[in-house]
C-alpha cells in the first residue's frame, strides 16, 4: 500500500466517524457548491478535534498539549509536512489563509486557559464568542459571504450539550443557574430524556438559547448557513423531549434547500 493510499484510508476513516454523528449532513450537502461540499466535512471534523481538546479533556496540561500540537501541525501544513491526515488533505487550503486557521487554535487555547463555569446562558455565550468568531472568520475566508459569529455561538453551545458526558460534564458550558433551578447536578443531566425531572431544564435551555440566537441568517456562505439550519432543527427536537420528536428526511431536505437559496454562494 502506498503512502498516498494510506492517507486516503485514514481520511476516509475520520470522515466516516464524523458522518456517523452527523447523518443529516448527507441530505443537506447536496445543495452546496462542489468546493464547499468537498471541504466542509474536513473543516467540521477538524473543529470537532479542536473542541474535543478544549472541552472534553479534564487535565489542563494534556488539553493544552493537544491544542499546541494542532498549532504546530498547522505550521507543518504550510510547509507541506503535515502529519495528521486531515491536515495533509487541507494543506492547500491552509497555506493561503494560514492566519485564519491559526486563529481558531489560538482562540481554543485562550478559552481553555480562561474558561470559568458560566453562571447563566449569557456567560456561556460570552465564553464561546472568541472561538465562534475565529471559526466564522475562517469560513468567510474559505467560502466568502458575510461573517456572523452569533450563529457559530449557538452551534458551539448546542454541540457542547449534545456531547455532554459525565467525565467532562463540568466543561459542557451548562450554566449554574439552569442546574440550580431544576435541582440537577451537572453530572446527572441527560440530553433527550423524556423523564419528567429532565424535561424542564431542556425546555428552559432551548427557550433561553432561542432568545440569544439571531432572527435571520442571510448572506453567509452556504456551508455555514446549512450547519446552522441543522442547529435550529436539533433545537426544535430538543424542545419536545416528551414526544421524542424525530426530524424527518423531508424536513432536513426542505430546510436545507430553502436556506441554500438565501445564502451567499
Amino acid at each position: 500500500m502506498t503512502s498516498l493510499s494510506q492517507e486516503s484510508v485514514a481520511v476516509a476513516s475520520i470522515l466516516e466517524d464524523w458522518r456517523s454523528r452527523h447523518r443529516h449532513w448527507s441530505l443537506m450537502e447536496v445543495f452546496l457548491p462542489v468546493s464547499q461540499r468537498q471541504q466542509a466535512p474536513y473543516l467540521f471534523a477538524w473543529y470537532e478535534a479542536i473542541e474535543s481538546a478544549t472541552f472534553e479533556v479534564n487535565d489542563d496540561a494534556v488539553a493544552l498539549a493537544k491544542l499546541r500540537w494542532w498549532r504546530d501541525e498547522l505550521n507543518f501544513a504550510t510547509e507541506g509536512k503535515a502529519r495528521h491526515p486531515l491536515m495533509q488533505v487541507c494543506s492547500p487550503l491552509i497555506g493561503r489563509i494560514s492566519g485564519s486557521w491559526d486563529a481558531v487554535v489560538d482562540a481554543a487555547l485562550r478559552l481553555r486557559m480562561t474558561q470559568p463555569r458560566p453562571a447563566n446562558l449569557q456567560e456561556s455565550w460570552q465564553a464561546v464568542e472568541i472561538l465562534a468568531g475565529a471559526q466564522s472568520n475562517l469560513e468567510q475566508a474559505l467560502w466568502g459571504g458575510r461573517e456572523d459569529s452569533a450563529w457559530r455561538c449557538a452551534d458551539l453551545l448546542l454541540t457542547r450539550l449534545r456531547r455532554h458526558a459525565g467525565p467532562h460534564a463540568e466543561r459542557s458550558l451548562l450554566p449554574l443557574d439552569l442546574c440550580a433551578r431544576h435541582a440537577l447536578p451537572v453530572e446527572l443531566i441527560e440530553l433527550g430524556s423524556s423523564e419528567p425531572h429532565q424535561r424542564g431544564w431542556q425546555l428552559d435551555w432551548v427557550s433561553a438559547l432561542n432568545q440569544e440566537m439571531p432572527q435571520q441568517d442571510i448572506a453567509r456562505a452556504r456551508a455555514s448557513t446549512l450547519w446552522s439550519v441543522a442547529t435550529r432543527l436539533h433545537l426544535r427536537a430538543l424542545a419536545n423531549p416528551q414526544q421524542r420528536q424525530v426530524t424527518t428526511m423531508a424536513a432536513w431536505v426542505w430546510h436545507a434547500w430553502q436556506s441554500a437559496r438565501r445564502a451567499a454562494g
